[in-house]
């Protein structure tokens, strides 16, 4: 993917998010800005490797100024400074690869891909609700994964080095459970889900707390 390509490819992806009149801006007149809609600007970084740091989102946010949406997209990450100085002034992060795939690098650029499913334009009014959501979400997930411990502890500390019939039967039961557990816990954690989403997640951690609370040595 070249440099003109990837700018092209930012503006087809701003387009399918809600931006439907996003197109490239002219060479050498863009002020910073490579992508340019009604309600959003986007700009792109093709680095190879080289991270993004705060100075290229500061760049675009004053490019930005009076703008409802800024949007940066590069393929090669942001830096720590970076990410956290984009939280900051509502900047959403995108990195992209040569194969057309989009991850969002920041919690604005996750609720845009989640809004790309709706029939309204997103609007940055609403992303104070989505952080609710994803809050409530991960309260969800702390609580249903505490009771899994609890219950694991429990059962675990009635089992001795030397063991019985039953006993092994339990730690059976528990090292078939844990997989499932730990599947959910890392989904839930490197992905943006919505609240229902995680709320039915946390059932099914339920199931495995309900089943191992039910053993009984």
């Amino acid at each position: 993917m070249t440099v003109q390509a990837a700018e092209e490819f930012a503006a087809w992806h701003m387009r399918s998010l809600g931006f439907a009149d996003a197109r490239v801006t002219n060479a050498g007149a863009d002020g910073g800005i490579d992508v340019i809609s009604s309600r959003a600007v986007g700009q792109v970084k093709h680095y190879e490797t080289t991270a993004v740091g705060r100075p290229a989102i500061q760049q675009l946010r004053g490019a930005a100024h009076g703008i409802e949406w800024a949007l940066f997209y590069t393929r090669s990450g942001y830096t720590a400074g970076a990410i956290s100085y984009a939280g900051g002034v509502h900047v959403a992060l995108f990195t992209y690869a040569d194969d057309g795939t989009v991850h969002g690098a920041n919690d604005m650029a996750a609720f845009l891909l989640q809004s790309r499913t709706r029939t309204v334009d997103p609007r940055v009014g609403e992303f104070a609700q989505f952080n609710q959501a994803q809050a409530q979400g991960q309260a969800a997930l702390d609580d249903a994964t505490n009771r899994y411990v609890a219950a694991v502890r429990r059962v675990m500390t009635g089992i001795p080095a030397a063991r019985s019939r039953k006993q092994v039967a339990a730690l059976s039961a528990i090292q078939r459970e844990q997989p499932v557990v730990d599947q959910i816990i890392a989904y839930v954690g490197r992905t943006q889900l919505p609240l229902g989403e995680v709320l039915k997640q946390c059932k099914v951690i339920d199931g495995a707390t309900r089943r191992i609370s039910a053993i009984r040595l």
